[in-house]
């Protein structure tokens, strides 16, 4: 019996251990997800906030006309492809892609969005900010991003 208690305490130890590796990994990135999960290191007065271009024509616009209207740093919409070229090859200024998550549900796709870190190639958690229309996702983050930096 003695043995078995010595064991199991030993299994114990090495899970709370593994369970503290793996918390303080994530710990940085769990600390801001009320600020659905903004990087620490993100400056919207020193860089440009790039948005993958999601939805239609119509959706585009609305979104360009939100961020007009609404966003007072610099941004663009970008297609995923053109972020190898040498315009943005300068990661202290485009350093971060509000990258388009597309989800698909049973009556439609929903969209969201998600910082993706174009240095380290690191992807944020979703902003849990979904839906059917990608303009909503983008006004919920930037209200988060303005109300944090202003």
């Amino acid at each position: 019996m003695q043995k078995f208690k010595k064991h199991l305490s030993g299994l114990l130890l090495i899970s709370i251990a593994v369970v503290g590796i793996i918390g303080s990994s994530s710990s940085e990135k769990a600390a801001t997800a009320s600020n659905y999960l903004l990087p620490n290191d993100f400056d919207p007065a020193k860089q440009v906030l790039l948005i993958e271009k999601a939805g239609n024509e119509n959706q585009l616009k609305e979104m360009e006309v939100y961020m007009q209207q609404n966003y007072p740093y610099k941004y663009e919409f970008v297609l995923w492809d053109d972020l190898s070229t040498d315009k943005y090859e300068d990661k202290t200024i485009y350093h971060f892609l509000l990258r388009k998550t597309v989800v698909s549900k049973a009556h439609a796709p929903t969209f969201d969005y998600r910082f993706y870190d174009l240095v380290h190639n690191q992807n944020y958690a979703k902003s849990e900010a979904e839906d059917d229309t990608p303009e909503k996702p983008l006004e919920k983050i930037v209200k988060k991003i303005i109300k944090k930096y202003r």
